[in-house]
């Protein structure tokens, strides 16, 4: 039986889903892809015996793994899962789990840097995600999982996020990185969050990041201004 036109426990919720997606812009084509994944995904579920209500953002990851990537599409379904977990979670079917201390400590800080982005940069909302995803893999980096201590920042720890991100097999070449990076830093000392304002050790992305970061900043240094 060909498993696109198979309904699992996932179809009661699959075209508010589609039509969530069709508001955000997304090609029709994309959508079928991600309805017969999902169906697919659906399948697992079943046969792993996990109910669309007990899905949580970690299981679905774990269980996505498990299908492969469409050849056309190359859609990743783990990825797919987290979105259609998120989808389950605000309209109720799924209970999002509580934050811990950590996590609702950024989920606060990056909600009041969206504000100030929005009313007081006028950034768009496009702008601001970007900003804000850059800046949580920011934290991330910087103090994994635990609470943060965002006076204890330096510019050390601007460039070691930065090589991080840029020195990989796949260069990176999206100069948008140092203007969104810099955003952040900008709402932290504009906040008083910050003694030091570190958006102005932000390098731009020109160069190969090998030959302009330095590996460490001598004590007492102060960064230089790039622009």
């Amino acid at each position: 039986m060909d498993i696109s036109n198979r309904f699992t426990c996932l179809e009661p919720y699959l075209a508010s889903f589609e039509e969530s997606l069709s508001a955000k812009n997304y090609k029709p084509a994309t959508v079928e892809n991600y309805r017969y994944l999902l169906r697919r995904f659906g399948q697992l579920l079943e046969d792993e015996g996990v109910a669309p209500s007990g899905l949580t953002t970690e299981l679905a990851l774990e269980l996505g793994r498990r299908l492969p990537t469409t050849p056309k599409g190359q859609i990743k379904v783990p990825n797919l899962a987290r979105l259609f977990v998120q989808h389950l979670f605000e309209i109720g079917v799924a209970t999002r789990p509580r934050l811990t201390a950590a996590q609702a400590e950024r989920k606060e800080l990056l909600g009041e840097l969206e504000f100030y982005l929005l009313r007081q940069r006028g950034l768009s909302p496009r702008s601001v995600k970007h900003v804000q995803g850059f800046a949580a893999r920011f934290l991330a980096h910087r103090f994994g999982d635990g609470m943060l201590d965002i006076a204890a920042l330096s510019a050390r720890d601007v460039v070691a996020f930065m090589e991080h991100v840029v020195v990989r097999k796949t260069p990176y070449r999206d100069k948008t990185l140092s203007s969104h990076l810099r955003g952040f830093f900008q709402y932290l000392f504009a906040q008083g969050l910050t003694t030091t304002n570190l958006s102005l050790c932000v390098p731009r992305v020109h160069k190969p990041w090998g030959a302009r970061l330095p590996r460490y900043l001598p004590p007492g240094a102060e960064p230089s201004v790039q622009g």
